[in-house]
C-alpha cells in the first residue's frame, strides 16, 4: 500500500457546498461507497469489507439525506487514479518533487523565487498554478496535481484525513492550456533531457524507457481529464489518499 494521487470533476454547485461546509467534504467521499454508488457495478468488488464499506456509507448519510443524491451523482464521473507517480510526474511537469520542495533539484526558477519558497516551507506541493515560459526549457511548468486552493484546511494535522484542493473551471482551463503547450512529445523530451544529468534526482530513477513509456501514459490521463472537466464545465478536485 502507499499513497496515490487522484483528480476527481465535480460539478460548480457541488464546489460551493463543500466550499461553504468544509466539514462535508468527507461526506462527500462517502458517497462514492454507498450501495447505488457507480462503483459497485464492476464484480470484482465484493466480500464482507465491500458491504461493510456500503453500511457505513448509508449511515453517514442518514442525517444528510437533502445531500445524498447530488453528491452520489457526482460519482458518475470516476476519479482519475495517478496511483504513485505523482512525485516524478510533478517533477516532470512542475519542476520539484512534493514535500521536497526546498531542495536543490528544484529548479533554479523555483528556488530563486523567495515568496514561493516562503509559502512552500509548510506544504507538501509547492503553491502555484503555472508558470509560462519557464527558463528551464522555455515550456510552461504547469502544476497540475499539487495546485488548487485547499479546501478544508481543518485536516492538515489529522493523518487519517486527506487534505483536499480545488482547481476552479476557469483555472482548469488555463491549466490545461499549460498541459497542451507542453505537449506530450515535449513531456517526453524533458524527461530524456534530465536523464542525462550527471546528478539527476536522487528519489527515482529517469533512465528507463519503459518507466517513459508509463509516465507518459499518465499524462495523457492527466490531460484527457483536464481536457474533459473544462468541456463539462466542472471543477476539480485535487488530493492524495
Amino acid at each position: 500500500m502507499g499513497i496515490n494521487s487522484y483528480l476527481k470533476a465535480v460539478s460548480i454547485s457541488t464546489l460551493e457546498t463543500l466550499q461553504q461546509d468544509p466539514g462535508l467534504t468527507e461526506l462527500f467521499f462517502a458517497a462514492q461507497w454507498l450501495p447505488e454508488a457507480p462503483k459497485w457495478k464492476k464484480s470484482y468488488l465484493q466480500g464482507e469489507w465491500c458491504e461493510r464499506a456500503k453500511e457505513q456509507a448509508a449511515q453517514r448519510f442518514s442525517t444528510y439525506s437533502s445531500l445524498k443524491q447530488p453528491f452520489l451523482d457526482e460519482w458518475e464521473t470516476p476519479e482519475a487514479d495517478l496511483h504513485k507517480y505523482f512525485d516524478v510526474l510533478t517533477f516532470l511537469l512542475a519542476g520539484y518533487v512534493p514535500g521536497y520542495i526546498l531542495q536543490p533539484w528544484t529548479i533554479p526558477e523555483l528556488r530563486s523565487n523567495a515568496e514561493l519558497m516562503q509559502q512552500s516551507k509548510t506544504r507538501d506541493f509547492a503553491p502555484f498554478l503555472l508558470f509560462m515560459d519557464s527558463q528551464w526549457d522555455g515550456l510552461p511548468l504547469v502544476n497540475a496535481l499539487g495546485a488548487g486552493t485547499i479546501l478544508n484546511p481543518n485536516t492538515r494535522n489529522n493523518p487519517n484525513h486527506s487534505l483536499v484542493r480545488y482547481l476552479s473551471t476557469e483555472e482548469v482551463g488555463n491549466m490545461l492550456g499549460g498541459l497542451l503547450l507542453l505537449s506530450e512529445q515535449r513531456f517526453r523530451t524533458r524527461y530524456k533531457r534530465e536523464s542525462r544529468k550527471s546528478a539527476p534526482v536522487p528519489l527515482f530513477d529517469l533512465s528507463e524507457e519503459e518507466e517513459l513509456d508509463w509516465l507518459t501514459d499518465y499524462f495523457r490521463i492527466i490531460e484527457n481529464y483536464y481536457s474533459n472537466t473544462l468541456r463539462s464545465e466542472k471543477a476539480l478536485l485535487l488530493y492524495l489518499s
